[in-house]
């Protein structure tokens, strides 16, 4: 399971190296879902928006919960939750996959 943010999915002007290695996060766990799925092997990434007690998380983004379409944080146990779905039986078959966990941040 990797780890990205959905911060990769826009170009902001800022933070450039960081969105180049999430992105990078991204493209290289596709590449490995493809190259494993003959093995039985799945290979998938949880990508948080904006999380409670994470870095981001202070004055500047408290004046952006307003925008954002979820007005609040998500929990750092709903992100969990994203990453213990892939490892579950539940997702066999899902592979390449990105799931976001930034309620509705990127739309």
């Amino acid at each position: 399971i990797g780890a990205a943010s959905a911060h990769d999915v826009t170009a902001r002007g800022t933070n450039t190296a960081y969105i180049i290695a999430k992105t990078g996060i991204i493209i290289y766990t596709k590449s490995l879902a493809k190259e494993l799925i003959a093995d039985k092997i799945t290979a998938n990434v949880v990508s948080p928006g904006i999380a409670e007690n994470s870095f981001e998380y202070d004055d500047d983004w408290q004046d952006a919960m307003p925008n954002l379409p979820a007005k609040r944080p998500a929990s750092l146990s709903e992100i969990v939750h994203a990453a213990c779905f892939f490892i579950s039986p539940d997702s066999d078959y899902i592979t390449g996959q990105v799931v976001e966990v930034s309620g509705a941040w990127s739309l």
